[in-house]
């Protein structure tokens, strides 16, 4: 996990990873050259870069903050840095680890000197960033074959649809671009944050945590949400009562190992017959 360090620490790690690799370079591509043994530096070259590359993974993920997105700048380069680099750097993103919303607290009051309700009128009580995310899903929400369905699929309780793992942040996103019906998008076991409608921020009422998110006749809205702390298999489907009875479900499994409300708690038979909803009126 990334670490809180000094200033002066974070640059004495910095300055040493430059020195050292811009030492190793003059040894091999001036030095060994000179020495009539450029062959032998030439071969092993590839080796080398990679050996950077991954310390340098290493320095970012210990370091934080801008290293990490140095690190991700770099890895989109191709058409200047060689493969060696990029394909070691492309995973940075997904490698973020998580922080507990406590310790960022913790650490921001100690540097401002008073607590966070002091310092802003407004704080996130949610702090996932999109960084955090390990992978994106989408979920398309129409009609298909005279059917509510998702992603063009009908409810099946022994299919599941994603599998994330106990503890990932994932962002979904959840498209209604077929027209024709708004879609309250309810999504079982965890609270997730809104982090765009349209591409344009949420509005100030949908701040914060949410298990249910409105997607509107056309538009796209993207949560993001952190899956826990509990495994299992859980559910996601429109909250609209004709919609989710007509198979707008889909299933996600959380972990492995997890209870299944299929097989852990099936529909009983009821035994004695129900009251009626409504007793018809007295005659009497």
């Amino acid at each position: 996990m990334t670490t809180a360090r000094h200033p002066r620490a974070r640059y004495r790690t910095i300055l040493r990873f430059a020195a050292r690799y811009i030492a190793q370079e003059w040894w091999f591509a001036v030095v060994l050259p000179r020495l009539g043994l450029g062959a032998i530096a030439h071969r092993g070259r590839a080796a080398r870069i990679r050996g950077i590359a991954v310390h340098f993974h290493a320095v970012a993920l210990d370091l934080g903050g801008l290293m990490i997105k140095v690190g991700q700048f770099m890895s989109s380069r191709l058409d200047v840095l060689p493969p060696e680099i990029t394909s070691e750097l492309e995973g940075l993103q997904d490698e973020v680890p998580a922080v507990e919303f406590e310790q960022i607290r913790e650490l921001a009051e100690a540097e401002l000197g008073v607590p966070l309700s002091r310092a802003y009128s407004f704080f996130d009580p949610m702090p996932l960033a999109a960084a955090q995310a390990v992978r994106t899903r989408e979920w398309r929400f129409k009609r298909h074959q005279g059917h509510w369905s998702i992603n063009n699929q009908f409810w099946d309780p022994a299919r599941m649809d994603a599998a994330p793992g106990q503890g990932d942040v994932e962002i979904w996103t959840f498209d209604n671009r077929s027209g024709g019906w708004f879609h309250p998008i309810h999504v079982h076991l965890t609270d997730f944050k809104i982090l765009d409608r349209n591409g344009q921020p949420p509005q100030p009422y949908e701040v914060g945590p949410k298990d249910v998110a409105y997607a509107g006749e056309g538009e796209v809205v993207r949560v993001i949400a952190k899956f826990g702390p509990r495994r299992g298999k859980y559910m996601m489907h429109c909250h609209n009562v004709i919609h989710e009875d007509h198979d707008m479900m889909t299933n996600f499994e959380v972990g492995t190992g997890g209870p299944d409300p299929v097989t852990t708690a099936p529909p009983k038979p009821v035994t004695d017959p129900l009251p009626p909803l409504v007793r018809p009126p007295s005659t009497a």
